[in-house]
């Protein structure tokens, strides 16, 4: 169908997820400039480059630094699955192998603490995520756990005797009539439920195998994840191993995980303490290497719809102070530097996203990051090695999901992966961020932003239809870096226009709570203001 010169597209959806059939050879290269694609017949983006394309996420840094661990998914149309592998990647030269051929899922994967030795999650017989110990110096993979129900993560005991894992509880057998009866009790949770939730606790196994021990009991729950949301808030041990460090759930329906609140187990007692007196929002703790100190996220002035930020609490008791107020960005995520003096992280910023430095005491330092946007979707995708180095997934204007790492806090990021290399040879679109100024008066007079793409053999001046694709969220923002539907549309030739409006996270907290109580004829004045600054330059039909 050929759709008329005027018509005008509204669109809100969500970026999807794919990965690739063909794995390329690895080529690491510099990204600290956009290259130019060259026209090439036949190879302009369409449905089937969308195939191709190969997720990396969950970078993990080996103890001594040399090399990292990540997951690469690919599609699988002919069996309707998305195939996820682990590669093993060389942080100098980046010569990639793969480590898990033969799987159809591999996840969640984590270094012991020597180093020898891989754990991951994938599926069993049964479809139940078991943890998988992959030595590596070789060997079959072993098996850990038996658990009767998927295991959602898991965390090394500082020793590497022993994992610490969370899964949900086993429902009950039923026999006789019992059998036919479906019926549970409703509560805050999602009109597609078919039964109840079950509660997510704690469980300790050796890392050689054996009989697991249950930790922690009760109707209360640990946190799951709800994609295309963040993964559930990590556990950890603390450096001397004798404690765990979780989030708990005052119950397992979904409308009521704000009622969370960071806690810390005793492994010898039993006893669970509260780390926060904030009952509602605090969640995602992690303590410091030193065990000093736990960063845990909380919502500004425990706001619900307010910026999250980081809060610093010494030893393990406390509600801490606010480290990032002053970055005014929406951070879901800490990371600490091996000396346990600083936190990094990443929040959406402009039409970009970016990380920071940020010293329990001194000066915050955001990272040089050229036209590299990591990904920020309510997470940080990054990991901090044993001499600070940082590796982290991002995409480029022109290039998918890769691994890119950050040397040191000067440098800037070097791609060491090249899943997506298949792309160096596609025609592309190119894209710009536009800026405009608020249709509001005073006080509020924001300076707005959006991205506009142009089809790849745009002839400037020519006037053509425009998309305008909104993103939803509205906690979320369009960036200036690859997007797969952009390039679909753009590739028909038309004009893509990506608005960030008011309720968007990329330009303070103030502009993000404008949305409140206004989420309509606000944010539409916005959109319109950006079109209307786009039609000024003549090029839309």
């Amino acid at each position: 169908m050929k759709w008329p010169s005027h018509f005008l597209f509204f669109l809100s959806l969500a970026q999807p997820g794919f990965a690739e059939n063909q794995l390329p050879p690895v080529a690491p290269s510099d990204s600290s400039a956009r290259l130019p694609i060259p026209a090439m017949p036949g190879r302009s983006f369409d449905l089937a480059w969308i195939g191709k394309m190969v997720r990396v996420s969950e970078p993990q840094i080996a103890p001594g630094g040399k090399s990292l661990v990540a997951v690469v998914t690919r599609s699988d149309y002919e069996n309707d699955l998305n195939v996820a592998e682990l590669a093993l990647v060389d942080l100098a030269s980046g010569k990639t192998r793969f480590l898990t051929r033969g799987r159809k899922t591999a996840s969640f994967p984590r270094w012991s603490p020597s180093g020898d030795r891989i754990a991951f999650l994938s599926a069993d017989n049964d479809k139940h995520n078991q943890i998988i110990v992959l030595d590596m110096a070789g060997g079959d993979a072993s098996q850990i756990t038996k658990s009767p129900t998927s295991i959602q993560q898991f965390v090394w005991e500082p020793d590497g005797s022993a994992f610490a894992y969370a899964a949900g509880e086993e429902s009950p057998k039923k026999t006789g009539a019992d059998k036919f009866d479906d019926a549970f009790e409703v509560g805050d949770g999602s009109f597609l439920d078919k039964e109840k939730t079950l509660p997510t606790h704690l469980w300790l196994v050796n890392s050689t195998g054996g009989e697991a021990r249950r930790l922690t009991f009760g109707a209360w729950s640990l946190p799951v994840a709800y994609p295309p949301g963040p993964p559930a808030p990590p556990i950890y041990f603390t450096p001397n191993g004798r404690k765990l460090i979780y989030v708990r759930l005052e119950n397992t329906y979904s409308g009521d995980r704000r009622y969370s609140t960071p806690a810390v187990l005793d492994l010898a007692s039993g006893v669970s303490e509260a780390i926060t007196t904030h009952t509602m929002y605090a969640s995602f703790p992690v303590p410091s290497p030193d065990g000093n100190h736990v960063a845990y996220v909380y919502p500004r002035d425990g706001i619900g719809h307010n910026y999250h930020d980081i809060y610093i609490v010494s030893g393990l008791k406390g509600d801490g102070e606010n480290l990032t107020r002053p970055i005014d960005r929406n951070f879901f995520r800490a990371l600490w530097t091996p000396d346990s003096q600083a936190i990094v992280s990443g929040a959406n910023d402009a039409a970009t996203a970016g990380l920071w430095l940020q010293p329990l005491h001194g000066k915050v330092r955001r990272f040089n990051l050229g036209d590299v946007t990591p990904n920020t979707g309510f997470w940080l995708d990054a990991n901090i090695g044993p001499q600070g180095q940082i590796a982290f997934v991002g995409t480029q204007p022109h290039r998918p999901t890769e691994i890119y790492m950050l040397d040191t806090p000067a440098s800037k990021p070097r791609r060491i992966s090249g899943f997506n290399d298949a792309f160096e040879g596609v025609h592309l679109a190119n894209s710009e961020v536009v800026t405009w100024s608020s249709p509001d008066k005073a006080p509020k007079n924001w300076n707005e932003d959006g991205i506009l793409t142009y089809p790849p053999d745009y002839v400037p001046g020519k006037k053509l239809p425009l998309v305008l694709y909104i993103h939803g969220g509205p906690t979320s923002n369009s960036k200036d870096t690859f997007n797969p539907f952009t390039q679909l549309i753009a590739a028909q030739g038309w004009l893509v226009f990506e608005p960030n409006y008011r309720g968007s996270d990329n330009a303070g907290n103030d502009f993000a709570s404008a949305i409140i109580d206004d989420s309509g004829d606000g944010p539409g004045r916005d959109v319109f203001a950006g079109l209307e600054a786009i039609k000024k330059r003549g090029i839309v039909d």
